[in-house]
């Protein structure tokens, strides 16, 4: 599906030093700075069910992704038995530049819109996940405040994301 993240197969038993880096694009096609935050509480909670021990983690969970450019989350899988493991991605993101400053009208200004502007799905200003572990990348939406002291409004993606760990005597598995 869309909001897939296959991750590469990896062997059961590396070390956190062995382990391979895996990287997923966030790309930033508008014309504004992106914050982004990944909930690591599913990866916490797919840790804490595997005997505390950690099976995945990404390296840079917060960060901004520049208007026009991209960013990779990197992510570190270590399965602990040959099998699939599957958890959730949610990322928040919001605008990274500061709301416009509107002098008051008493200094000659003009006053700010009463309301922001959103663009939506499929729209020029967007942010999109792409990567090399997935099988297509999707475009999401991004509100833009443009008025004085509004609040600023999260908006989130929802993935789940698939890992396959293997026994390195068997034969590795191919991806889907």
């Amino acid at each position: 599906t869309d909001n897939l993240i296959r991750l590469a197969p990896v062997p059961i038993g590396l070390s956190a030093a062995s382990a391979p880096r895996q990287r997923t694009e966030l790309i930033n096609v508008s014309g504004v700075g992106i914050n982004y935050e990944v909930d690591e509480a599913p990866l916490t909670l797919l840790n804490d069910e595997n005997y505390h021990l950690t099976i995945a983690r990404v390296a840079n969970p917060i960060g901004t992704v520049p208007p026009g450019s991209s960013v990779f989350l990197e992510w570190y899988f270590y399965p602990l038995e040959a099998r699939q493991y599957n958890f959730a991605l949610n990322i928040k993101y919001f605008t990274a530049a500061p709301a416009p400053y509107f002098p008051p009208p008493s200094s000659g200004g003009n006053s700010p819109p009463k309301t922001g502007a959103s663009m939506r799905k499929n729209s020029s200003n967007s942010i999109r996940l792409k990567g090399s572990t997935t099988q297509q990348s999707s475009t999401f939406g991004v509100t833009a405040n443009t008025s004085v002291n509004v609040p600023i409004v999260y908006q989130y993606m929802k993935y789940s994301v698939q890992g396959i760990g293997y026994d390195p005597r068997e034969p590795k598995p191919i991806k889907p």
